[in-house]
């Protein structure tokens, strides 16, 4: 008895799950379940609900509902790439960013960009890559636009870095690390891990067909 008690005491001071409503500009509602409405904000804009992640809990590998099903559903993701160089300084986002081709969507569980739900399907697979570094590799390979900008960015901040007295007082590591990149050859840099860059997902948008038109729902984080 007292078991089920507490059970029924959760139930009501929390319900049974937290869920998140946004309107559509056509009057539907678009539902995440399992989502706390806190953690974001939206806005409409035209005909598109732009959803904006205020902390690091997000809504990929969540569900979703609607209160009238689109005709279909394509999903596309806005890629980015954080470029890292030394310790003490901030990862920054290159410019400019890529999206990927629009994808037909018929599940009801938004893939899982990072591997927190291991019950989803990560998004490389929903990509059709095997594995994150297979996806960013593509990237790699088809844009070289990426490793040019992530080069010049690295070698600017290390000749900044040689130049400032601080860090040559300071900080003896970060000189011999800045000289060995710049001992290196372009043809070295192979991968994200060389570049040291991490490949992040910065919008993932969802176009939504009904009769009356299109929809779309722009997450971005």
């Amino acid at each position: 008895m007292r078991t089920i008690f507490c059970s029924l005491l959760i139930f009501v001071c929390f319900g049974a799950f937290a869920q998140y409503s946004v309107p559509l500009t056509n009057g539907q509602t678009l539902t995440f379940i399992n989502a706390e409405s806190d953690n974001f904000e939206h806005e409409l804009s035209g005909d598109t609900v732009i959803i904006q992640q205020l902390f690091f809990d997000g809504l990929d590998g969540l569900e979703i509902k609607f209160s009238e099903r689109p005709m279909n559903i394509r999903l596309s993701y806005e890629i980015d790439f954080f470029q890292y160089t030394i310790d003490d300084n901030p990862a920054g986002p290159l410019e400019p960013t890529y999206w990927t081709k629009p994808s037909l969507f018929y599940g009801s569980i938004l893939p899982d960009n990072y591997g927190n739900h291991l019950n989803t399907k990560q998004t490389f697979k929903y990509l059709g890559f095997n594995s994150q570094s297979d996806f960013a590799n593509y990237f790699l390979t088809n844009y070289p636009k990426i490793k040019e900008l992530s080069l010049l960015t690295q070698t600017n901040f290390i000749n900044g870095l040689l130049e400032d007295e601080r860090f040559q007082e300071c900080c003896p590591e970060y000189i011999q690390q800045g000289k060995e990149f710049l001992s290196k050859e372009p043809y070295d840099f192979k991968t994200l891990g060389d570049l040291a860059l991490e490949l992040g997902f910065r919008t993932t948008l969802l176009e939504l067909t009904y009769e009356t038109g299109k929809r779309y729902v722009k997450i971005k984080r």
